[in-house]
């Protein structure tokens, strides 16, 4: 998949120097708490847009939406990933 240039945003250097200040471990519980948030608000997103739906229902969805964002090297290999989890039977969002 070709890089599209007006997707690519660059940081300031102010914060490229914070960010290498901080140790690689505190690093790592940054990304994994801004993880945690966007999926506490994606799930909130579905829940609100479907009341309907189970918890398990939202989840599913959710990883899946993640997933498909993601910039995979093949179509090939993202339906394979998604059929092994067991999200591509699910209604596109």
């Amino acid at each position: 998949m070709a890089i599209e240039p007006r997707n690519i945003e660059v940081i300031d250097e102010a914060t490229a120097v914070f960010w290498r200040s901080i140790p690689p471990e505190q690093r790592l519980r940054c990304g994994s708490a801004i993880r945690a948030f966007t999926i506490s608000l994606m799930c909130g997103s579905e829940r609100s847009a479907h009341p309907d739906w189970t918890n398990e229902r939202i989840d599913r969805t959710v990883r899946r939406k993640l997933l498909v964002s993601c910039d995979w090297p093949s179509d090939e290999r993202r339906v394979r990933t998604l059929k092994a989890l067991g999200l591509l039977e699910l209604d596109p969002a």
